[in-house]
């Protein structure tokens, strides 16, 4: 849910501030992921990496329109679906024998290269 009132500029992508709401139920996982959601014609989530432990979480909102989109608290925006971080092997060269990489989304965020030395 959106947490306080919030406006996307037109032709703007912004990290909107959001709650999860768990109902009390107790869960296991620590990283949580929002999933893609038509909000109108031309705005959308875009997948948004959450970790519980975080103090401040957002969402990714995209507004391709010629408006702009307002976005009030409370607005359900979208699903979260639980996420478990798998290391990647980051050998560039080479394919990797231990099957096909990430998709493009999750190599770029959800994972990044280790810094070469």
């Amino acid at each position: 849910m959106v947490s306080e009132n919030y406006i996307v500029q037109a032709h703007h992508e912004a990290n909107v501030p959001v709650k999860m709401l768990d109902e009390g139920v107790p869960h296991p996982v620590d990283n949580w992921v929002i999933k893609t959601k038509q909000l109108s014609s031309r705005v959308m989530t875009a997948w948004t990496l959450i970790n519980v432990n975080q103090k401040r979480f957002v969402a990714r909102v995209c507004n391709y329109s010629d408006e702009p989109y307002e976005l009030k608290a409370d607005y359900y925006l979208a699903r979260v679906a639980p996420v478990e971080y798998v290391p990647v092997l980051w050998d560039l060269g080479k394919p990797s024998k231990f099957g096909p990489s990430l998709p493009a989304f999750a190599r770029t965020s959800l994972t990044s290269p280790p810094d070469r030395q």
